[in-house]
């Protein structure tokens, strides 16, 4: 067998480790969260295969809201993440389209496995 001296100090060395938060498809994940009870009864057991407009409204839990997964762009992508918890807050319009708000709502991993039939 080949040994491998050990030092018996441990050396500093001057590196830097920085981790990005992201998504799969690297949009930031953005707004209130779902009211899992709700979303479970009102979608997950039901059939996918219905129309859009037969499910019920999504419910989502008081004053909880996230901002994350903004990767390498997050600098510039918080201030946007901002004024959309602002409105959702204080129910005014959104500063972003309605499909630029379905990209960035915090199930639509989910959403998008049980449309497709998938287990999740």
């Amino acid at each position: 067998p080949i040994w491998i001296n050990k030092p018996t100090q441990l050396e500093k060395k001057p590196y830097k480790v920085g981790f990005r938060p992201t998504t799969p498809d690297h949009l930031p994940l953005i707004g209130a969260v779902v009211n899992v009870d709700h979303a479970a009864q009102a979608y997950y057991q039901r059939s996918h295969t219905h129309a859009v407009f037969r499910y019920p409204n999504q419910q989502y839990q008081t004053g909880l809201f996230v901002s994350n997964g903004h990767g390498a762009r997050g600098l510039m992508s918080v201030f946007l993440a901002a004024e959309i918890i602002y409105a959702q807050i204080t129910n005014k319009t959104s500063p972003i389209a309605k499909n630029i708000d379905n990209a960035i709502h915090l199930e639509r991993f989910k959403v998008r496995n049980w449309r497709n039939g998938k287990e999740f």
